[in-house]
């Protein structure tokens, strides 16, 4: 497993295509309280979960063959970029933001690289809601 900035690397097949699952190395726990909190509950810590990670591992697999995507696809790591835009920034640029990484990633950007800049940029967003003066 690799460490990238606090998040590890595993990997494993469903359905005939390698998925790169991310995860938080502290396990969400708050770490004054002992507890996990409340907001970092993982998709295995929900009711219907399986259910719910079922149904998005087919959906990337159907989406991956129709695109002709071959590779891995890091879908913790999109997940987790599209929260902290959704919460940092503004909840409808989580899903234009995962369109524009794409878009980056797709022209040559490396994909780590680009969402490490964009979730630095959503981690500074102004808390305002205002636009950064350039």
């Amino acid at each position: 497993m690799a460490n990238h900035g606090g998040m590890t690397d595993d990997h494993d097949t469903t359905h005939g295509h390698t998925t790169t699952h991310g995860h938080d190395t502290d396990h969400g726990h708050n770490a004054a309280h002992g507890r996990r909190a409340a907001d970092d509950r993982t998709m295995a810590d929900r009711p219907g979960a399986t259910d719910d990670r079922n149904t998005l591992d087919a959906w990337t697999d159907t989406v991956c063959r129709e695109l002709g995507i071959a590779g891995p696809v890091d879908r913790a790591a999109i997940l987790d970029l599209t929260k902290d835009v959704a919460r940092g920034v503004a909840r409808p640029a989580a899903p234009l933001t995962a369109y524009l990484v794409g878009l980056a990633v797709g022209a040559g950007g490396d994909p780590a690289d680009v969402a490490e800049r964009v979730g630095r940029l959503a981690g500074s967003w102004p808390t305002s809601r205002t636009a950064p003066e350039h």
